[in-house]
């Protein structure tokens, strides 16, 4: 790579949409952008979470980096480098799944080929890797999501802190369930959060009402085998 494009003899400055947690940076970003950088690159992260790029900014003097810490939609199509900047785009994991798709049974071929322009369009001209593959099947998938309903339940605890939300809002009266779609070649995890009990609460002025049995979509998880 260094030898096929002028831009990248400074090095090459490295991109990746979702990048978690500390650790989940260091064990797949750190490395990669130690490898290529150089006296003129830069490392940006961008990611929806101020949480997750704040933990890593706390440690970024650690990693003798330059960084840049975006809080955006992944999916936006915004451009984040000139162009005569030699540009690496990396999105791991599972990060890619997370692309709106709505509630179907058929891979989302159109919203995919969508998603990847906006993608590539983070630079005039730039390498991309990109993760849309999972060892989850059907059955792993929805044992795994049953075993860790609080990773979705979470949702609700963060609406108490955050939010205008009056002192009715319960996050305990909601329960998590995974419905998962598709089959061996392609497979949506719809996550619902079921209400378990009537509940009315006050959220910015509006009044709010859910009866148990309600289902809410929270969101969706595409994966490709």
């Amino acid at each position: 790579m260094y030898h096929r494009d002028k831009r990248s003899r400074k090095g090459v400055s490295v991109l990746e949409y979702g990048p978690g947690t500390v650790r989940a940076f260091q064990q797949k970003t750190l490395p990669l952008v130690t490898d290529l950088r150089g006296e003129a690159s830069r490392c940006v992260l961008v990611d929806r979470s101020n949480e997750f790029l704040a933990d890593i900014a706390e440690s970024a003097a650690a990693f003798g980096l330059k960084i840049d810490f975006i809080r955006d939609d992944i999916f936006s199509g915004r451009r984040y480098f000139f162009d005569d900047e030699a540009a690496f785009v990396g999105m791991f994991g599972r990060t890619f799944g997370n692309l709106a798709a709505c509630i179907c049974d058929a891979p989302p071929a159109e919203v995919v080929v969508q998603a990847l322009k906006k993608i590539s369009n983070c630079a005039k001209r730039c390498w991309v890797a990109i993760s849309i593959g999972s060892d989850l099947r059907r059955d792993a998938a929805k044992l795994y999501y049953k075993a860790h309903p609080e990773f979705q339940q979470n949702v609700f605890y963060r609406m108490k802190a955050e939010l205008p939300v009056d002192g009715n809002f319960d996050p305990e009266a909601f329960e998590y369930e995974a419905d998962i779609r598709g089959d061996d070649e392609f497979m949506q995890v719809v996550h619902t959060a079921v209400v378990k009990r009537n509940s009315s609460f006050c959220l910015k002025g509006s009044n709010i009402r859910l009866l148990r049995g309600d289902r809410l979509h929270l969101k969706n998880l595409v994966f490709f085998f």
